[in-house]
């Protein structure tokens, strides 16, 4: 088995253990969630079973009942047919983080919504991005597509470290026809000469035409600074490096004000939109909080 089958199937058995232990703590858990919050498109004939006391009499079969000589009703199922595609940024910044990288996070969590999907008998695809789209896996209900799900979320190699979302998002609304659900997994960094309305219109955009679920992805490097001296912070994506001081606590004190301003400004920004966002924190359980920002939209 290769390094990177170990790492593939570490997360899969991760998946499936966190899945479990929520199912049990909520009734039908995230697979549930996903379930009763992104309807199919109706109902199908599924089979017959045998008339039973109570049934609605609407529902027998009146031709197959005939045949059989005994009273049978039609089972009918959802009819799904839905698409599950995760939009995962791969651009230099995701590549950072604390113990483990921000893609790798980004990783598992569109993963943990992939195997709800699959699950549910959707299709799944995947769109890695940097300031164009890099890879495109198409949606397939095949269980093995979790396997390649989480083995290019892992490990294909970028061509361009910058970000450019827009560029990214507009390109996939030409390729998806039907309605889809879309996840976009971002820490939503990007260069000070990014048109910031242009991106929201665009989620916009893409919200009215699908279900849409944005999540950011902060380190929490991102938040604080630790008191460990003098450090270099180069950005991931320009290369440029800035050296500070984290023995200073005014220092420190900036960068956390600055930080949290920033944030809440992107926050405040995008409301207008009416795109919600959920912020996950890098290696911090995230479970609930999905779970329930996955309910709040139904």
């Amino acid at each position: 088995m290769t390094p990177e089958d170990t790492a593939v199937n570490a997360i899969v058995k991760k998946i499936r253990a966190v899945h479990l232990t929520n199912r049990v703590k909520t009734e039908g858990g995230l697979s549930g969630t996903y379930n009763s919050t992104f309807k199919g498109n109706g109902l199908v004939f599924d089979s017959l079973r045998p008339y039973a006391f109570g049934d609605d009499i609407r529902s027998i079969d009146w031709n197959s009942t005939a045949k059989l000589n005994k009273p049978v009703v039609k089972i009918f199922c959802e009819e799904r047919d839905l698409t599950l595609l995760v939009v995962m940024d791969i651009s230099g910044s995701v590549a950072c983080g604390t113990g483990i990288s921000k893609r790798q996070f980004a990783t598992e969590i569109g993963a943990t919504l992939a195997y709800s999907a699959l699950k549910n008998r959707d299709r799944v695809g995947l769109c890695l991005c940097s300031d164009h789209i890099e890879t495109f896996i198409p949606p397939k209900r095949n269980p093995n597509q979790l396997y390649t799900f989480i083995r290019e979320g892992l490990f294909f190699q970028a061509q361009h470290q910058q970000t450019d979302l827009v560029s990214s998002l507009q390109a996939l609304m030409h390729l998806l026809k039907k309605r889809s659900i879309i996840c976009v997994l971002s820490d939503f960094i990007q260069p000070a000469s990014a048109d910031q309305d242009k991106l929201f219109k665009t989620l916009r955009r893409i919200k009215q035409k699908h279900d849409l679920l944005c999540i950011r992805l902060e380190d929490p490097r991102e938040q604080t600074l630790p008191n460990v001296g003098f450090i270099a912070l180069e950005d991931a994506e320009t290369q440029q490096t800035l050296y500070i001081d984290t023995g200073n606590a005014h220092t420190r004190a900036i960068y956390e004000q600055h930080q949290k301003a920033r944030w809440q400004a992107f926050e405040k920004a995008i409301q207008p939109y009416g795109v919600r966002m959920l912020t996950l924190i890098n290696q911090q359980p995230y479970i609930n909080a999905l779970n329930l920002f996955i309910q709040r939209k139904s």
